[in-house]
């Protein structure tokens, strides 16, 4: 079948594989036709033709942008029952081949951030020499080479898009409009580096407290206990050295100092016109936003009390949708604060940056962290005698020099647990076990809401629910530099960071929107008579649609500023490109299959044959290091309600399929694999109490046993089925 209203004579023809043979209920299985597969070959080159879309147009902007962007990817069919593949080269005008695929594979590819000059050398920015640490470099050399980089890239796909169709001009000059405002902020930024010393010491110290941050963290020190000592002996103790080789090699990645020098003059200055436009940093997963939005905190945070020494208080809240991303970047928060808090503490900065010390506090619901000091030891009794299924204070490491806190084993009894690195005094502050730590004597830490309230933190992380909480806990008010009397006696917070930004839609964006008015106008400094100072909002998101309208939904602000910018072509916007071997083609990116199992009666029963067919196929592989990537299956799924039903599979039906399939195989019995649904790791929004940052360290805990593996699983196509990462499962 084919039809012919199509431009320049080209055909669009439908191909169907019938199976018409005649059988009876005795023959049907032998002369049926399972996973049929039919290929589509060319007589001459050029015959097999991309298929005719009929591109919308001009109705929405997010559809053009991705017109553009991927104009070159090309689609040769579509599949009925099956999906449809094709051979062909990158951007290809035609394809070599068409098959009808019944099992789909997909890769998609991989980026990477690093940037080379037009030349091949390296743009590498060390933090070192824009701390201040080498006195032969002060880092604007490199700052300088990067903007022009920039530039000149611009000026490329700026000459490029002349030659585009008709159809693409209209956005692709919005994109290079983007991409000029970006440079030029840039260089307002390097500008204001020369001509302002506070912007400039501030700026320092931010990069040597990422440095410090950088080489503290990640660090993961035993204890052991010397019975005939009676004492603890700890994992060898090493200050972060600012001269050895590591701290030489450390460098931002380009967008991340593009981003902080984007936005240096909103961060500094209040009437700055850009201290209205909400910044969302959009960069694949694992790219590094993480990184440059704690860049820009720090800068803040510097500034704040560069301006005036005593004006402690809440500058930062840093917030996140879901309890389990609170409790894991509360970790990498509060190292770069006791990064900070490090430079603070030596000789002389005190006179600069006050004698309050830089903190960090978590402020999340009663399930994750207490929220009085009475339920915090509660928990400590608790704990004593049931060990870390009943800690809810949240630390397990020091965030500076990575010892083990919280519950152990005592060593004395051995029938109960004793708790390290909380003085059960007073308050209940936190403070490192090891003698050897410069936060020995306390850390810069707090996990209970009475204490936020008492003293409030430089910076509060929690989740974006908390907030609704201002409208019944009238002491909350104290994190805005408010006191009790109604009266501001500080400055309120002046950076709102909002991170996994996508997740905040549907009901829970309607609800956010609502409270994010009052948020905006307790974070509004109306001491001056000439103006009112707006909180600067920084988001971060790896996923990206309609965004601006996103934004001015929840925020209420017209502006917002996408960085990196769009380029004319998916597979570069400067800052992040495909990552590419040598030759040109693309480096190995996630394999993605497509299962769908028409046959079967429901999608939990073709969850079961096909979890359960995957872990006993990887006992089938011999070699160990190409096994480990395949032993522990990572599943996610889009609702709780999926999760659970899940949860009901690993604890019955694929035990028992599993079973099934490895005696059908002639497994060995003493080589089978089993399955036992209480070792099955589920990291939900879902654990209550201390569960979040317990099941993170045990899966840390794993992660650096089998490092090796972890290397292999990066280095191998992963297969990843149903992302949809909203809740996040996973099992193993």
């Amino acid at each position: 079948f084919y039809r012919e209203d199509y431009p320049d004579d080209a055909k669009l023809l439908t191909i169907s594989l019938v199976n018409e043979t005649q059988s009876s209920l005795e023959d049907l299985g032998e002369k049926s036709l399972f996973q049929s597969r039919f290929s589509i070959f060319p007589q001459t080159e050029g015959q097999l033709l991309p298929y005719y879309e009929n591109t919308p147009s001009g109705d929405d902007e997010d559809v053009e942008k991705m017109n553009l962007l991927y104009r070159k990817e090309r689609s040769f069919s579509i599949g009925h029952g099956c999906t449809g593949d094709w051979d062909a080269k990158e951007w290809a005008e035609f394809a070599d081949a068409i098959h009808a695929e019944p099992l789909p594979a997909t890769e998609t590819p991989s980026f990477t951030p690093m940037l080379e000059t037009s030349r091949g050398e390296e743009i590498k920015v060390c933090l070192a020499p824009l701390a201040g640490l080498n006195p032969a470099d002060d880092g604007f050399g490199i700052l300088n080479l990067l903007v022009n980089e920039y530039e000149n890239w611009i000026e490329s796909i700026n000459q490029e898009a002349k030659s585009l169709e008709p159809r693409y001009q209209a956005v692709a000059s919005t994109h290079i409009l983007k991409c000029r405002s970006a440079l030029a902020r840039m260089k307002s930024g390097i500008d204001l580096l020369k001509s302002s010393e506070m912007a400039a010491k501030a700026f320092r110290l931010m990069n040597k407290a990422m440095l410090l941050q950088s080489l503290a963290s990640g660090a993961r020190r035993l204890t052991t206990f010397d019975s005939q000592n009676n004492s603890w002996i700890f994992d060898e103790y090493q200050e972060p050295d600012l001269t050895g080789e590591k701290a030489l090699e450390r460098a931002w990645r380009p967008f991340q100092i593009s981003f902080i020098l984007m936005n240096l003059e909103s961060l500094m200055d209040g009437n700055c016109p850009d201290r209205e436009s909400v910044e969302l940093i959009w960069f694949p997963t694992g790219g590094g936003k993480t990184e440059a939005y704690l860049g820009a905190a720090s800068f803040s945070l510097f500034c704040r009390r560069l301006k005036d020494q005593n004006d402690s208080g809440t500058h930062i809240l840093m917030r996140y949708t879901l309890r389990l991303l609170t409790s894991q970047q509360f970790q990498r928060a509060a190292s770069l604060i006791c990064a900070m808090e490090s430079i603070r503490m030596e000789s002389g900065m005190a006179e600069k940056l006050g004698n309050d010390p830089f903190s960090i506090g978590i402020w999340v619901g009663s399930e994750t962290s207490p929220n009085k000091i009475e339920q915090a030891k509660q928990s400590l009794r608790e704990a004593k005698r049931y060990g870390e299924d009943k800690y809810s204070l949240v630390l397990l490491r020091c965030p500076w020099c990575g010892i083990q806190m919280g519950p152990v084993k005592n060593p004395r009894s051995g029938s109960n647990f004793m708790i390290r690195g909380v003085k059960q005094i007073d308050d209940l502050s936190h403070h490192c076990p090891d003698p050897k730590c410069k936060f020995n004597h306390k850390l810069p830490v707090a996990v209970i809401d009475e204490q936020l309230y008492k003293d409030p933190p430089s910076l509060v992380i929690g989740t974006v629910d908390k907030f609704a909480s201002l409208t019944w806990r009238p002491e909350a008010r104290a994190l805005f530099g408010i006191n009790s009397e109604g009266k501001r006696i500080k400055s309120p917070p002046g950076l709102i960071i909002q991170d996994e930004l996508h997740l905040i839609t549907g009901p829970l964006g309607s609800v956010v929107g609502l409270y994010e008015s009052l948020v905006e106008e307790l974070c509004t400094d109306k001491r001056s008579t000439h103006s009112s100072i707006k909180p600067k909002i920084v988001c971060a998101t790896a996923t990206t649609r309609a965004s601006e309208r996103q934004i001015l939904d929840l925020f209420a602000r017209k502006k917002a500023s996408i960085f990196p910018p769009s380029g004319l072509s998916a597979d570069d916007s400067f800052f992040a490109k495909y990552d590419r071997e040598t030759d040109g083609s693309r480096k190995p990116g996630r394999l993605y299959l497509g299962i769908n199992p028409l046959n079967l009666s429901s999608s939990l029963t073709a969850q079961v044959r096909c979890f359960s067919t995957i872990i006993a196929a990887a006992n089938l592989i011999d070699d160990d290091k190409e096994k480990d990537p395949w032993w522990t299956q990572l599943l996610f799924f889009s609702s709780l309600r999926e999760l659970g039903g899940g949860l009901t599979l690993f604890a019955a039906d694929i035990p028992e399929r599993l079973k099934f399939i490895q005696n059908s195989w002639g497994i060995d019995p003493q080589k089978m694999r089993y399955i036992y649904a209480e070792k099955v790791l589920e990291l939900t929004g879902r654990l209550s109490n201390s569960e979040v940052p317990q099941a993170l360290e045990r899966l840390e805990t794993k992660k650096s046993e089998s490092k090796k593996a972890v290397d292999a699983c990066l280095a191998s196509n992963i297969i990843e089925v149903g992302v949809d990462v909203e809740r996040l499962g996973i099992m193993g």
